[in-house]
């Protein structure tokens, strides 16, 4: 009777070693690997300040808040220009719109890139994303056909890119998004495919 007691009690201590040993190993693979858990940096080509902070060993999310930069430079040709034999119309302009977004990532392949002792450093990965944003009325520099500011614009996008890391600080994204615009949060203004490229600083 006692040998069975020290017996059971003997694998009731064996269970907790091992579970102790489980939540340790998982607690140090959590620390070790995955995403770092926060991020901040500054944004060169979309002037910005940005801060990513850790969810999972493998999740983010993130908000933004600066600038959009859109240039534009071409020329129209509409019906009375024809009409009337006039030049057509010149369009030059430069503008900053203001702009805030949040933002949720997977990196999906960055604890392999760990594995195999490749660098990861400022979450260097592939990732999915999705979020959504606000582009209020833009400060615009513009020489020919001023036709005025934009209107307050919403949107929500999802889709895929990659990040990579110059040294320790220096990081470069590029992406492509699926997004859909409403114009004045009130009806989708246009739905499109659209590149992003974005270098970064990080300061914390």
């Amino acid at each position: 009777m006692l040998r069975s007691q020290q017996s059971y009690l003997m694998r009731i201590f064996l269970v907790i070693i091992i579970a102790f040993l489980f939540v340790l190993n998982t607690t140090a693979q959590t620390t070790l690997e995955g995403v770092d858990k926060k991020i901040t940096k500054i944004n060169a080509l979309y002037p910005s300040f940005e801060q990513e902070t850790r969810i999972s060993p493998v999740t983010t999310w993130g908000y933004r808040a600066g600038f959009n930069i859109f240039l534009e430079y071409g020329s129209s040709y509409s019906f009375y220009d024809s009409f009337y034999r006039s030049s057509p119309t010149q369009t030059k302009y430069f503008e900053l719109i203001p702009t805030v977004e949040v933002y949720y990532r997977w990196y999906y392949r960055l604890l392999k890139r760990q594995d195999k002792g490749k660098k990861t450093i400022n979450n260097s990965s592939g990732y999915f994303f999705t979020g959504a944003e606000i582009m209020t009325p833009g400060i615009k520099i513009q020489h020919i056909n001023n036709s005025g500011l934009n209107d307050i614009i919403s949107g929500i996008y999802a889709g895929w890119g990659f990040r990579r890391t110059i040294g320790k600080k220096i990081t470069l994204d590029l992406n492509l998004r699926y997004a859909i615009l409403m114009g004045n949060v009130e009806e989708v203004d246009f739905t499109n495919i659209i590149p992003g490229f974005k270098i970064g600083y990080r300061i914390k």
